[in-house]
């Protein structure tokens, strides 16, 4: 409107919101019919007309009254700005976005345009309200799932039609800055130029091929694995089957570490050759890679005849089928295996998939050995099983998206399935109290410091920390936070975790292992360095009480001159068959103190009473010695017996048969009734301190130190009460007519002098 034409107008309003004033008939159409809001207001922003339109988007139905001024319609945060306009002169204005409140009491986004001169401003309206709803869902959407694609660990870019890159996340443009090529992940540009530039790269000319074969309508996957510097990668392209533009979508997955396990595997399989292991590794088409010399052996197809070969032609399809086949995807047990000639043998399989860093089968691998011969069987299964821990499972990823405030809006199902929650128990609730280990006193961790929660400015990638679930246990994860904005200044971040519990275990296992070994290590330096020293404790005849016997009792010197006691050093070596060195070097002691004259009880472990070979030493160390045999008493524990009776009545025989006496150790604690007594002549019960030590003040204990004397006396044994401390008992264990006593109370262990090396046991005549 001019200037001139609005003052001629404005002289005619009437005070309220009726008709368009003006005479004419195109004015009136234009004022009733227009969809844009057209208004009237003085100098002082009171509304003075305004259309249909008005009322229809303001949702008015009767005029107000008084007349409103615009001001009080306006958004608190808009108000100042529209003051200002009313303050200006009468120039023509265009695109003013102002925010104006309805009779619902929500807002409408206008965009004006208009003009005025000294008494009325002119103003045409357009409700965008929906469109920059709109505009907006669009940009936080873009976002989210490019955050998403972000926290992914794989490389993934988006084409178009014509192969023009749509869409990379971060880990495609770490790649390929790292490598120097920057470009191929700038958006708008041709990946297939960018390939083609890279003239002989590895992978480079098979990627173009794949991506022109997928444009051009090819639906089934492109996979092949390349080198690129001193990477290994596995390059897949699919056919997008949704709408919009994406046509192709391309990832590039870093397979080094598992390229190099395979060259592991390899290396090891060439070890295991030996022991008639065979190894064998097929792609995800279930076609051989590798061949190992164990498989030539013992299949007896040659590496030449086998690669690339289907799996299914070499070995047995019914198992192979239970292998590729199967939910889960291994198959472990016994079965009868066919050769090249048709021949067939028994023999373990084991054959397990492999998964990528992305969870998708990546091939898988086989073990197989011929299990005929029993002897071998035990021996070679472990060999496989220590072989096949190399091969593990990629985890399921779980997915959070967040708010700015660190609040939940979305999770998938194998968060679900890790943590307990459901999505409709925690939207809403901040990730890091859900999360998060509660303190002693019941607070949670500081939220300040969290990594989880609300937006950060940057991807945050954490591989050891500890999620709580629903039922209160903790979930060892590792995950990856990135940080979601949008031009809207909306905040939040997607969290992408995953369970790493195995790394743990295997933590564990690997810390068991090597304290073990070095415990073997400890226990073989001790026998190197002659460590070994013996002490005795006395044995008192209670008719007499004079010390008719002593017990020895193994101790080692340290390197730092401290005397340590023997149990861990002892069961090293029953475990690690270091123990018969052990015992030979304390019975070669306790003969020459038997030469000399002293009665000793000498320990014989469970491994030492069935080695034939020690007992032929001890009747030669006897007679070479000149020792009288009687003062050597040989103690063996009541449940080594139960272990094996046979063997300990052998044993009890032929020392019988040397002269030697045999004392039955911890008697009582073997729960496994008394008949072998009848079948074992032993000479001594050793009645066990656990009932010794608290005869005087438990009843149950009384009774059964009684019932074993009562039972030593049928089978005429002699008795030897172990743990006795103080007076009381020792008078309750003489009236129970108890022979023998050791314990503090009569005499503490004291150090022997050393007669022979450790090492010498073998040695001496």
């Amino acid at each position: 409107m001019t200037r001139g034409a609005g003052h001629a107008l404005g002289e005619s309003l009437p005070d309220g919101y009726g008709a368009w004033p003006a005479t004419g008939y195109p004015a009136r159409m234009v004022w009733e019919s227009s969809a844009d809001l057209l208004i009237v207001t003085d100098r002082d922003g009171v509304l003075r007309a305004a259309n249909p339109a008005w009322r229809r988007v303001m949702g008015w139905t009767d005029v107000p009254s008084p007349p409103v001024r615009l001001a009080d319609l306006v958004h608190d945060d808009d108000r100042s700005a529209v003051q200002a306009l009313f303050g200006r002169d009468g120039d023509r204005f265009e695109d003013h976005g102002t925010r104006l409140r309805t009779v619902a009491g929500d807002y409408r986004e206008i965009d004006w345009s208009g003009s005025g001169d000294e008494q009325l401003w002119y103003a045409s309206g357009r409700d965008v309200t929906d469109l920059r709803r709109s505009e907006q869902n669009v940009r936080e959407a873009s976002a989210f799932w490019q955050a998403t694609i972000d926290s992914m660990p794989g490389t993934v870019t988006v084409l178009d039609e014509q192969g023009v890159v749509l869409a990379v996340n971060a880990a495609w443009r770490d790649l390929a800055d790292h490598h120097g090529r920057a470009r191929v992940s700038d958006i708008g540009r041709s990946y297939i130029d960018a390939c083609d530039s890279a003239g002989d790269e590895p992978g480079a000319r098979r990627a173009v091929e794949a991506i022109r074969d997928l444009l051009a309508g090819r639906s089934d996957p492109v996979t092949f694995d390349y080198a690129l510097d001193d990477r290994w990668f596995t390059f897949t392209a699919s056919a997008f089957a949704g709408d919009g533009p994406a046509r192709v979508v391309v990832s590039h997955a870093d397979i080094t570490a598992r390229r190099r396990r395979e060259d592991e595997d390899r290396a090891q399989s060439a070890a295991l050759a030996d022991l008639g292991i065979a190894v064998v590794t097929a792609d995800r088409d279930h076609h051989v890679t590798h061949w190992s010399a164990g498989a030539v052996e013992l299949l007896g197809w040659s590496r030449a005849e086998a690669l690339d070969r289907p799996v299914a032609d070499l070995i047995h399809p019914q198992h192979l089928a239970l292998a590729l086949g199967g939910d889960p995807a291994i198959v472990e047990g016994r079965y009868e295996l066919a050769r090249k000639d048709g021949s067939t043998f028994a023999g373990h399989l084991r054959w397990t998939e492999v998964l990528d860093g992305h969870g998708v089968p990546a091939g898988s691998v086989g073990v197989a050995m011929d299990v005929s011969a029993q002897d071998r069987a035990e021996s070679e299964a472990v060999t496989a099983r220590n072989h096949l821990q190399a091969v593990t499972d990629s985890m399921t990823e779980g997915l959070f998206a967040l708010d700015g405030d660190g609040r939940v809006t979305l999770m998938n199902q194998a968060a679900e399935d890790m943590l307990g929650w459901s999505l409709d128990e925690v939207r809403g609730q901040r990730l890091h109290d859900i999360t998060r280990h509660h303190r002693s006193d019941g607070r949670f961790d500081g939220v300040d410091d969290c990594t989880i929660g609300g937006a950060g400015t940057g991807v945050i990638r954490i591989a050891d920390d500890v999620f709580r679930r629903r039922d209160g246990m903790g979930l060892p994860v590792s995950y990856t936070t990135t940080p979601l904005e949008t031009s809207g200044a909306t905040h939040g971040s997607v969290v992408v975790f995953m369970d790493a519990s195995h790394v743990l275990l295997e933590q564990e296992r690997l810390q068991k292992e090597r304290a073990s070994a070095a415990w073997i290590d400890r226990v073989q330096e001790t026998l190197d360095e002659s460590r070994l020293l013996l002490y005795a404790q006395p044995i008192v005849e209670l008719s007499t009480m004079d010390v008719v016997q002593q017990e020895l009792l193994l101790r080692i010197a340290e390197k730092d001159g401290t005397i340590s006691a023997p149990a861990r050093y002892l069961e090293t070596a029953e475990k690690h068959g270091l123990i018969g060195d052990i015992d030979r070097w304390v019975v070669r002691q306790a003969i020459d103190l038997a030469a000399q004259g002293q009665a000793v009880e000498v320990n014989v472990s469970a491994a030492s009473i069935g080695d034939e070979a020690l007992l032929r030493d001890i009747e030669r160390w006897l007679a070479g010695s000149g020792a009288d045999p009687s003062l050597v008493v040989f103690e063996i524990t009541e449940t080594t017996v139960i272990a094996d009776q046979q063997a300990g009545r052998y044993f009890v025989d032929l020392v019988h048969r040397l002269g030697c006496k045999v004392a039955l150790d911890d008697f009582g604690t073997g729960y496994s009734g008394f008949a072998y007594l009848k079948q074992l002549p032993v000479d001594y019960l050793k009645i066990d301190m656990e009932f010794v030590r608290d005869m005087s003040t438990s009843q149950a204990s009384w009774h059964v130190v009684e019932a074993v004397v009562n039972l030593a006396r049928g089978f005429g044994l002699a008795t030897i009460a172990e743990g006795v401390e103080d007076t009381e008992t020792l008078e309750l264990l003489a009236g129970l007519g108890v022979d023998h006593a050791q314990g503090f109370h009569l005499g503490r262990p004291s150090p022997l002098p050393s007669l022979s090396d450790p090492t010498d046991a073998k040695a001496r005549p």
